[in-house]
């Protein structure tokens, strides 16, 4: 850890964070303790310290996907089984095959599609919602590292085509709207996904999103900023017909203007590869097979 603080002229303080790790690892030690569960689930927390304390009492751990699997950030991270869930809970095929790529589990039984709950209440409480006058609206998905020039293109993009309505979604990080700007938005009264799904299309970088629009019927028109969309989802656009790329303002603005009314149905099937439908349904039937101890693939 020193010879890196070196070489890359940072400061890692490497005591406080070993002293944190200890401190987190005697804290869930004590929870374990105290509280008698079979199964602990967590997210991908960056110290693992939640796992180690776990497995060292004999409970059964389940991660749970909660953004874009990036390939190298799993790859050879965790080859040590003590810092491995026993099961990942991914939102589909296309993440499975992800992680067994990286080697992220020992094996393709370890790691079980679910989908997602949000997609699929949305899909059954709004259907059939495209009108005349939505059809033109473009649900922007924001991230706060590459804000500032995201929305810089969008308001350049939404003076070539005024008849469409750009609304954003900020993350943390809110973006100001310059005045003269009247077809551009900052949306705060809907969540991201059910704004999402109002609209005629959607556009981000590299967000989450990208995957998840389809599985609600709307297609996605990636900006390629700093090549960002191509390293984060260049397999995924390679396959569907129905995501975009756009290396360009004038890329991003034919591809709206040239954009088909996609068949919302038709994307939300095709996409079962990256969304598992019906969650609830794979949730149980995953919790039902490890109680009885049986294979979950069986």
């Amino acid at each position: 850890i020193y010879a890196i603080e070196r070489i890359l002229g940072l400061d890692l303080n490497p005591k406080f964070l070993l002293r944190r790790y200890k401190a987190r690892e005697l804290v869930y030690k004590i929870l374990y303790r105290l509280i008698k569960s079979k199964y602990v689930i967590v997210t991908s927390y960056p110290f693992r310290a939640e796992i180690i304390s776990a497995k060292r009492r004999g409970l059964t751990v389940i991660e749970c996907q909660h953004g874009t699997i990036d390939i190298p950030a799993y790859s050879g991270n965790f080859h040590q089984t003590f810092f491995q869930p026993d099961y990942m809970l991914v939102f589909g095929d296309g993440d499975k095959n992800k992680l067994l790529q990286g080697n992220y589990m020992h094996s393709k039984r370890q790691i079980y599609p679910v989908g997602s709950i949000l997609i699929d209440d949305l899909n059954k409480q709004i259907s059939n919602h495209r009108n005349k006058s939505s059809k033109k609206v473009i649900t922007v998905s924001c991230q706060d590292t590459i804000l500032e020039r995201l929305n810089s293109v969008i308001l350049e993009v939404s003076k070539k085509l005024p008849e469409f309505k750009f609304q954003l979604i900020p993350r943390n990080e809110v973006p100001s709207i310059p005045h003269g700007y009247p077809n551009v938005e900052i949306i705060s009264d809907l969540q991201c996904l059910e704004a999402i799904k109002l609209s005629f299309a959607h556009i981000t970088v590299y967000s989450t999103t990208g995957y998840e629009a389809a599985s609600l019927g709307i297609p996605t028109v990636f900006y390629n900023l700093d090549n960002l969309s191509v390293d984060y989802f260049r397999e995924y656009i390679e396959q569907k017909p129905y995501v975009y790329l756009a290396n360009s303002v004038y890329d991003l603005s034919q591809t709206l203007e040239e954009l088909p009314n996609w068949n919302e149905d038709l994307l939300i099937s095709d996409n079962k590869d990256y969304y598992q439908p019906e969650h609830s349904k794979e949730i149980k039937k995953f919790f039902e097979k490890l109680e009885h101890k049986e294979n979950v693939y069986d």
